[in-house]
């Protein structure tokens, strides 16, 4: 039996999944689903200290001597500004905790109820990073703000602070833990890390549906890579509109592909490959969110954690270019109609657009060509490629 709070499993998922070892627990009421999930648990060392302000000096010790993150657990309210002398030690001597704190829902904060401080980035500005989580329901973005403070306290080996929002009834038990993919981080960008691509290549080596999609700021240089990738079977590229690449086997358009698609199952990918940056086409966002791949490799130069589609399991961060070069020489061709199915439909949109622009009348088409040049430049520029 443990916690049937979903957003403390998750936690705990993420801590471990992290490596962290040794949690220092001071008991309370509003962390009482923590206390029940982590006792459950043997993945970590407890220790129970209840007076916070030891606590957090004790954590910060273990932590300086293990060179590990070390997680401390209190309840809300004044439990928390004892950990202060514990955070501050740790910030300037770059020791890395993780404080998880939990908090009143906050339609009581300031309602003169016990315990309703105001918790949300209380540890400013002595603290690398905050995470102030939602509610239950709010699961993805739960998840990402926890492992992007996770992923900022193992980077910096700084403190970082983990609120969390609990509803009563506190004390509810499950029988079954909730299962949490976790998202994974990978860091190729000192010098191309071979080894640590060889473990991604392998995982993409399997997949029979791969989708790549370059975003608005892909780098011209990525455009010989991604033309050798764009001819295997099993590989579909396709572009925002507004990046500068051009090669053969490039599938753009993507608002009018999806509009008129008729089996968007088809176009579905196990496995999304994301980079540069931003895209704008809404069909394409709304699509992947819901026709989730089952894994989702972001590649980045910077290590913030950008999860649009709501699918992201793998954030890589990469020089781009080199990555997309390294796995055009690994990957082999395979028996797949991946790209073949999404180059059919890219070319029946293109049909059903020349015939639109064919039978509209001429005034129309006028007016409409001068309403677009006036009030989206960028997309006029891109309609005319």
């Amino acid at each position: 039996m443990t916690s049937d709070k979903t957003v403390v499993s998750l936690i705990l998922q993420a801590l471990k999944n992290i490596g962290v070892e040794q949690v220092v627990l001071s008991s309370g009421s509003r962390n009482a689903p923590f206390l029940i999930a982590f006792q459950q648990d043997d993945t970590f060392e407890k220790h129970h200290v209840l007076d916070e302000r030891s606590a957090g000096f004790m954590a910060l010790g273990m932590a300086q001597q293990t060179g590990k993150p070390v997680a401390l657990c209190c309840t809300s309210g004044s439990a928390l500004a004892n950990y202060y002398p514990a955070v501050l030690e740790a910030y300037y001597q770059k020791i890395p905790l993780i404080i998880l704190s939990a908090d009143r829902p906050l339609h009581w904060i300031d309602q003169q109820d016990g315990q309703t401080i105001r918790q949300k980035d209380f540890f400013t500005p002595h603290i690398a990073y905050t995470a102030n989580l939602l509610l239950e329901n709010q699961i993805r973005y739960n998840e990402r703000q926890t492992y992007q403070a996770l992923w900022t306290c193992l980077d910096t080996q700084m403190p970082v602070h983990i609120n969390v929002p609990l509803e009563e009834p506190l004390y509810q038990l499950t029988e079954n833990e909730t299962a949490h993919i976790p998202m994974q981080k990978h860091r190729l960008q000192q010098a191309f890390d071979q080894a640590e691509a060889q473990n991604i290549f392998e995982t993409l080596q399997h997949a029979d549906k791969i989708l790549l999609l370059a975003g608005q700021h892909t780098p011209k240089k990525a455009q010989i890579a991604l033309e050798k990738l764009a001819k295997l079977p099993q590989i579909a590229v396709i572009s925002e509109n507004l990046n500068a690449l051009h090669f053969a086997g490039k599938i753009n358009n993507i608002d009018s592909l999806l509009a008129t698609t008729k089996d968007e199952n088809a176009l579905h990918a196990e496995v999304l490959i994301s980079f540069g940056g931003a895209v704008l086409a809404k069909s394409l966002k709304n699509f992947l969110r819901k026709q989730k791949p089952s894994k989702h490799y972001a590649l980045q130069k910077n290590p913030d954690l950008v999860d649009t589609f709501l699918s992201l399991t793998d954030l890589v961060e990469t020089d781009e270019t080199l990555f997309l070069e390294a796995l055009a020489d690994y990957l082999p061709a395979k028996t797949s109609t991946y790209k073949e199915t999404w180059q059919k439909n890219h070319t029946l949109a293109r049909q059903k657009k020349k015939r639109f622009f064919k039978t509209m009348p001429i005034q129309r088409f006028t007016c409409f060509c001068k309403t677009f040049l006036l009030f989206a430049p960028k997309f006029a520029a891109a309609f005319r490629q």
